[in-house]
């Protein structure tokens, strides 16, 4: 320990009289370490942190499906899964959506989950105040209607007073009573709900829909179900036994339930498994840039280990055993690392929120990316690890030379024949390791430009959407169907506008009803056919104010109402499947199978395709039918878009103002510009490219740190060489020439590794990008020459050094 601490004191006494080599080593490292630290403290707080609910390991959540995709469930099927199986505790139905709780203000939004009276008994959670549903609550239509609400609500709305308990919330103008506050630390398995309904209760909220019985049907499917392992069952054994169910439930029912079976998934692979894969894709990038900085750090130790040879060699020569030489590196590497490692958590801990601000996922609401313990214990870890691997390093390549033999070069020469490999394999590695993260930026940057300009199949500028409510006790009937054309109808006659259309969904945010349908002179669709076919409500002009093309046939108009006969208009790639080389004009289909008791629609009109869930979707997939608003079952809140004259933003208030002057009790919400929405869809690729881009330009500047110093140290090295070169006549051109040559040897040994290494990577890029091929040529040549050109700008300034060398002052110090 005597020896450590003298060791200590004089390595510190030396990093402090070489303040220029402190300073960038620590800096280098300090920028490794903290973002590898940032992007550690993301994974570990969301991917290894236990789920907020008790005994998480036993939750699943159970599915059901359809061909290779999953979905949503059928009440019916929900009660006879919990009937049935013998591997769950418990089974929990559940749905989810946004409500209006009116209070003497502007309605607020909440988000409420609807749920079956076995659900907070499976999640073992006891309401802080009152009780949970009974089981007479879920089952009785008849039963008063009640409501738990979630700690957060009763301290925004209710001051935290003790007396809510029995007191009424109106809910979507429904009135339910307070029977329970949850704990602070639960809002659902959504991880954001403030009010939960019994679920046999959702038709006071929907009213317009209760006529349709739809949690008596087995082809409705809105349901998620939540489960919980028996003790001793694992999930092998439910899936194997739920497989049994479903197949057992397709045969009772071929007509709902042909080719549907179940899939069970753990909680914690619903919650984060859609994270595992970019967020370690974004670890793998931070590790490139400390690994970068490892090396980075490590060649400067080299290139200091060749200017204190002679000082070993004295040690030596005194009696310092070749231990005493390591322990001595050793330590000085390890006080570079702590300080590094110390300045990198620091970094970490002030950019934690913009990194996950930025992050190209979203996290599960109830995640909190915060620096702790483990997270200090990592940096503490990795700091002290790089610290001693810096001295190990410097100590195997010095136990190759010959002290004796180095004491009796000389002062200056001793300096001139340490082997330099090593520091051109580590200048390699950065250069390689740069190319990988800049490739993969470029991959996403280009992903990213792709999507911008990928056809939505609809104009965005100029396009305001906003949502709002449908009162169902003022409004009910024809005047129900009415509501809608008379608001749009107002906001056309606005001069900022130039047209308006309802929908009762909005691209990009809602994506489209499945619903069974029978195509005349077509064999039953299969069940994931039908999956695949939206159904999207619309009101006249639509087409006309979302400029989406008509192929064939007609618009709706405002005599497609409910007293019409029933119409339809088809995408252009539903019209190509079912009906490929005839005209769609004139065809009919249904709802339900072909015994229901729907009406027949003709197709009056074709248009082009739109992709309305994602923008990475295919538009030759994307069977849509559009239906008069109209004509509609069931209407419970519509979104007008309006296409304006002047920018969009500055048609939004008086959006606002307008519906609500038309009727002041119609809550309006979700006003957006097109624009904004696609900018949103984009999100992703966008952050995902700007992170990696961040990475890459660190990478970048510490590979061109590291070519100068070794490139520098080069120079230093053949002084000698260079003043003989040039006394004996030379051309500094070719000094210059001669040093940019070896540059360039490196950047380009470290520019094909770094490819080769960039078509491995890439693979796991694929789910992230778009129009672009993981091998993409032009992000390659362009990594490459990128790479090439810092590398090559970096060895310039050693280069013009060596061409200003003094010959007789070189030959003077022989």
């Amino acid at each position: 320990m005597d020896s450590i601490w003298r060791d200590l004191r004089l390595g510190l006494r030396t990093l402090l009289k070489d303040r220029s080599f402190s300073v960038v080593t620590i800096l280098t490292l300090a920028l490794g370490i903290g973002a590898t630290t940032a992007i550690v403290s993301v994974v570990q707080s969301v991917l290894f942190r236990a789920l907020p609910f008790s005994n998480s390991g036993s939750l699943v959540f159970l599915s059901e499906t359809v061909g290779s995709g999953a979905g949503s469930v059928s009440y019916p099927n929900y009660l006879d899964w919990r009937n049935q199986n013998h591997v769950f505790s418990e089974l929990a139905a559940y749905s989810s959506s946004d409500l209006n709780l009116m209070s003497t203000g502007p309605a607020e939004r909440i988000y409420s989950e609807v749920v079956t009276d076995s659900y907070f008994p499976l999640l073992q959670v006891t309401p802080v105040l009152g009780r949970n549903f009974s089981f007479e609550e879920n089952r009785n239509p008849g039963a008063p209607p009640v409501a738990i609400i979630s700690h957060g609500l009763w301290k925004r709305e209710f001051a935290k007073s003790a007396t809510i308990l029995g007191q009424t919330i109106k809910v979507n103008e429904a009135a339910f009573t307070v029977i329970g506050i949850a704990p602070e630390t639960f809002n659902g398995v959504t991880g954001r709900a403030d009010v939960w309904i019994p679920l046999n209760m959702r038709d006071l909220l929907f009213p317009e829909g209760a006529p349709f019985h739809f949690n008596a049907q087995r082809d409705i499917h809105w349901h998620r179900v939540v489960g919980r392992l028996r003790p001793g069952v694992t999930l092998g054994q439910a899936r194997t036994e739920m497989n049994a169910v479903g197949a057992r439930l397709s045969h009772e029912y071929p007509q709902a339930n042909r080719e549907r079976g179940v899939q069970v998934t753990s909680a914690s692979e619903t919650y984060v498994g859609r994270l595992r894969s970019p967020l370690f894709l974004l670890l793998g990038a931070a590790g490139c840039i400390f690994l970068i900085s490892v090396f980075n750090v490590a060649n400067l130790f080299l290139i200091r280990a060749m200017s204190r040879q002679n000082e070993m060699a004295v040690r030596s020569a005194l009696g310092a055993a070749r231990c005493r030489l390591a322990q001595q590196w050793i330590v000085e590497g390890t006080i570079i690392a702590v300080a590094g490692g110390t300045l990198g958590f620091l970094l970490a801990a002030w950019s934690i929120g913009s990194i996950v601000s930025v992050l190209p996922v979203r996290l599960p609401a109830f995640s909190t990316v915060q620096i702790d313990r483990g997270v200090l214990a990592f940096t503490s870890i990795i700091s002290v690890l790089t610290g001693a691997l810096l001295g190990l390093l410097v100590t195997l390549r010095a136990s190759r030379r010959d002290f004796v033999s180095s004491l009796k070069e000389g002062m200056k020469s001793s300096q001139g024949r340490l082997r330099v490999q090593a520091g051109s394999f580590l200048v390699i590695g950065e250069i390689a390791v740069a190319v990988v993260v800049t490739i993969g930026a470029g991959l996403l940057l280009r992903s990213f430009q792709q999507l911008r300009h990928a056809d939505p199949g609809f104009k965005a500028d100029h396009l305001l959407m906003t949502r709002f409510d449908v009162p169902a006790t003022k409004y009910k009937d024809e005047a129900r169907l009415r509501l809608g054309p008379a608001i749009a109808e107002r906001i056309a006659s606005l001069p900022q506008v130039r047209s308006a259309a309802l929908t009762t969904l909005d691209p990009f945010v809602r994506s489209g009803i499945n619903r069974s349908i029978t195509v005349e002179g077509h064999t039953p669709l299969s069940a994931s056919e039908q999956d695949d076919i939206y159904v999207q409500e619309i009101g006249p002009q639509y087409f006309e104010t979302m400029k989406i093309p008509v192929r064939a046939g007609r618009d709706f108009t405002v005599r497609d109402n409910s007293a019409a006969p029933h119409v339809i208009i088809v995408s252009h790639a539903f019209a190509q499947r079912y009906w490929p080389g005839q005209k769609a004009v004139g065809k009919r289909l249904k709802y339900g199978p072909l015994s229901s008791g729907y009406n027949w629609m003709e197709v009056v009109g074709e248009v082009g395709d739109v992709r309305f869930t994602s923008l990475r979707a295919d538009p030759n997939s994307s069977f849509v039918i559009y239906a008069p608003i109209m004509q509609s079952e069931v209407i419970t809140n519509i979104s007008i878009l309006v296409r304006t004259r002047t920018e969009p933003e500055s048609v939004a208030a008086s959006l606002r103002q307008e519906i609500q002057r038309f009727d002041a009790e119609i809550p309006v919400y979700s006003i957006a510009t097109m624009d904004a929405r696609i900018e949103g869809e984009t999100e992703a690729t966008r952050s995902f490219a700007v992170l990696l881009a961040i990475f890459a330009c660190l990478g970048g500047g510490l590979a061109a740190i590291g070519a100068y110093a070794a490139m520098a140290a080069r120079v230093s090295r053949r002084t000698r060489e260079i003043g003989i070169r040039m006394a004996l006549g030379a051309d500094p051109r070719a000094v210059v020439r001669m040093i940019l040559a070896q540059g360039a040897r490196l950047a380009l040994f470290g520019v094909t590794v770094g490819i080769a290494g960039g078509l491995w990577v890439t693979r796991f890029l694929v789910a992230q990008l778009y129009g672009v091929p993981r091998t993409d040529l032009l992000t390659f040549v362009a990594a490459a020459i990128l790479l090439c050109a810092v590398a090559l700008a970096a060895c310039l300034i050693p280069a013009r050094r060596a061409m200003r060398v003094d010959p007789i002052s070189a030959l003077r110090q022989e």
